[in-house]
């Protein structure tokens, strides 16, 4: 009888019950948050794990909302400007907005929703991959690599963005450069990233890893990544122009087997890609933009322990015997996906480089965790169970940073951190917009953070959100600075509000007492909470 198991068989030898069960502890720190945010505050808890990645989560909650409305294409709620940039088709967000609307849930919590249902899907990937990988008894430490490891480095007072003036104290380096740099920190900020790592890993696996390349399920997968994340396109064709040289010289037939499903995965590719370019912040605002690049020392600290381990695994004979081991077969993959990555990441002509690392945990992860395997081997000839018990500690220091950082933020949400937990004050502002919400008209909102929360948590274009969605935020800063300067005079704010057809103004109270607002005839108070206060503009020519 033949050796070959059918897919559906390896699948159910590599998911056993003791491995579901670790998944969902998995999945449950990663919630850890979330769910203590929800417990403690309920409905204010905005369902987000932490503020880093909060206004990728805010487009994404406002894409689910938006959904159930019947819209096939997103607008662009964050500016009033003529020919706006128009919002990416996500189709992640679009469909798991129809299901929440479905099942009586609402919006807000589309970051919890979709990091349990992708969360899962990318555990259990992960886990078919560490089987594929792994030999059963090497297994546990390949898994606890893919999930948990890939390093983090942690500094004290760092700060970032430094034009901004923000400081993250005793914050992660990696999780500031973007949640892409490791498997589990891209599940946990937020699922659209996890499902981008599973789409570019699982395109590498059906070309180069499969038993026989598939060149439809790599352009089906080429063309997923197109759509849901573009920019990981460069490390695919990096990596697969790598991996392609290797085997042409040193496996002519294998080369040969897996071209097609190269060309396949990057020709399905280019028309999505192009059509998610066109018109989108990156090709209207292109290089322009801040990449906020922290230097490649930080992945090498970053990565630390796996990637020490990888290197010895890889210098040692077992590293290069990829002939006689079988589970080594794949090392030559690995070792390109590292090779390309410092061009990637270092290249000064390569626009966001910091998300160019999605899945580089992978190949750390993997070399790292078979040089765990290998060093214990090498020290306790002959003796499983310490062998077993030195593995077990050094995977668990390398993943002691993924406990850190989600019981750091559970304390936090639980202490009713902002932006996590909404004020009353800020909740009772957005729901007085969102009761406006059918005026269709703009609003002028201060501060900052105000203006951002309104499009996701209100349902309202603003006249200036998130920058990135701006054809030319600096003239919309201009403008604003204008309008609240103390010497502009009264009918200059009031064409200012008609030409841009504001209906409503949120500002602080000292903002109100510096440019005179109660004494304007067309801003009428309508509520204050606390310091903000909402006006209702009331001019003589109606607002258009």
């Amino acid at each position: 009888m033949s050796d070959e198991r059918t897919p559906a068989r390896e699948a159910a030898a590599a998911l056993t019950p003791r491995v579901l069960l670790a998944a969902a502890a998995v999945l449950l720190l990663a919630c850890a948050p979330e769910i203590a945010g929800f417990l403690a505050h309920g409905r204010d808890f905005l369902g987000v794990p932490d503020k880093l990645d909060l206004l990728d989560n805010l487009v994404y909650i406002e894409r689910a909302g938006q959904a159930p409305a019947g819209l096939t294409s997103f607008p662009n709620l964050h500016t009033s400007e003529a020919g706006a940039i128009n919002p990416q088709v996500v189709p992640l967000p679009w469909t798991i907005g129809w299901l929440l609307r479905a099942c009586g849930i609402r919006a807000t919590l589309y970051p919890f929703v979709s990091k349990l249902v992708i969360g899962a899907v990318t555990l259990v990937f992960l886990a078919l991959l560490a089987a594929r990988l792994f030999s059963p008894a090497d297994r546990p430490v390949g898994l606890a690599h893919l999930w948990l490891a890939g390093g983090l480095f942690w500094t004290l007072d760092f700060n970032w963005m430094a034009r901004g003036g923000t400081t993250i104290e005793y914050q992660n380096l990696l999780a500031v450069l973007q949640p892409d740099s490791s498997n589990f920190f891209a599940l946990y900020f937020h699922a659209h990233v996890a499902l981008a790592l599973v789409l570019l890993v699982g395109c590498l696996w059906t070309i180069f890893l499969a038993r026989r390349p598939r060149p439809f399920a790599a352009a089906a997968l080429g063309a997923g990544i197109a759509v849901l994340h573009t920019y990981d396109l460069v490390p695919l064709a990096a990596v697969c122009a790598l991996h392609l040289a290797y085997l042409r010289a040193r496996n002519p037939g294998r080369f040969r087997a897996c071209l097609p499903a190269v060309v396949a995965a990057l020709a399905a590719a280019v028309p999505p890609a192009l059509l998610q370019f066109r018109n989108s912040y990156l090709g209207v605002h292109g290089f322009q933009m801040d990449d906020y690049w922290l230097g490649a020392s930080n992945y090498l600290f970053g990565y630390g322990q796996p990637l020490l381990f990888g290197v010895y695994y890889l210098i040692s004979e077992a590293g290069w015997r990829a002939e006689s081991h079988e589970d080594a077969t794949d090392t030559p993959l690995w070792v390109a996906w590292l090779v390309a990555a410092p061009w990637m990441l270092v290249n000064p002509y390569l626009f966001f480089r910091r998300k160019l690392a999605l899945g580089l945990s992978v190949p750390v992860a993997v070399l790292g965790a078979r040089g765990v395997v290998l060093f214990c081997r090498s020290v306790l000839p002959d003796k499983p169970r310490p062998q077993r018990a030195l593995a077990a500690v050094l995977t668990l220091a390398a993943c002691l940073s993924s406990f850190d950082v989600p019981l750091r933020d559970a304390a936090g949400a639980v202490r009713g951190e902002f932006p996590m937990v909404l004020s009353s004050e800020i909740r009772a502002v957005l729901e007085r917009l969102a009761r406006d919400a059918t005026s269709g008209g703009v609003v002028l909102a201060q501060p900052d953070y105000v203006s951002q929360l309104i499009p996701a948590l209100a349902g309202r274009r603003v006249f200036r959100g998130w920058s990135i969605y701006l054809r030319d935020p600096v003239r919309r800063a201009a403008e604003l600075k204008e309008f609240l300067a103390p010497g502009t005079s009264a009918s200059e704010r009031a064409a200012f509000l008609e030409r841009h057809g504001i209906t409503d103004v949120v500002l602080t109270e000292p903002q109100c007492k510096e440019i005179g607002a109660d004494r304007l005839s067309f801003l009428q108070r309508v509520a204050q909470h606390a310091d903000l206060v909402v006006f209702r503009v009331r001019l003589a020519t109606p607002v258009r």
